[in-house]
C-alpha cells in the first residue's frame, strides 16, 4: 500500500509539472483554459478507468470463474495499457524537443541560403 501511495503520488507530481509545461505552448493568454481543459481531460480519464476497470474485472470473473485470475488479468491488461500510455507520453516530449532545436537550425540555414 505504501508503495502504490508514493507511486500516485509521483505520479500527481509529475502530472501536474507535465501540464504546467505543456500549458504555456501556443497562443500566449490561454494557460488557464490548458491547465482548466487538462484537469477535466484528468479527472474523465480517472472516471473512465475506474468504470473500465470494474467492468473488465467482472467480465473476467465471468469468464474465469476465480476472483484471483480474473484480478491478475485485469491487472496484466492495465500494466500492458500503462507501458502503451507511457510510450505515448514519451514521444510527445520527443517531438516536443525536436521541434524546440529545430527551430534554431532552421534559422540558420534559412540566413546560410539567402
Amino acid at each position: 500500500m505504501l508503495l502504490l501511495g508514493a507511486a500516485n503520488g509521483a505520479f500527481a507530481v509529475s502530472a501536474i509539472g507535465s501540464m504546467m509545461g505543456l500549458a504555456s505552448d501556443g497562443h500566449a493568454a490561454r494557460e488557464g483554459t490548458r491547465m482548466g481543459l487538462w484537469g477535466a481531460a484528468q479527472a474523465l480519464a480517472f472516471g473512465a478507468g475506474g468504470l473500465a476497470g470494474t467492468g473488465a474485472s467482472d467480465l473476467a470473473r465471468h469468464a474465469f470463474g476465480s476472483p484471483a485470475t480474473a484480478y491478475a488479468a485485469v491487472f496484466g491488461m492495465e500494466a500492458v495499457l500503462f507501458l502503451a500510455a507511457a510510450g505515448l507520453a514519451i514521444g510527445v516530449f520527443q517531438t516536443r524537443n525536436n521541434q524546440a532545436v529545430r527551430r534554431p537550425a532552421l534559422g540558420v540555414d534559412a540566413v546560410q541560403a539567402g
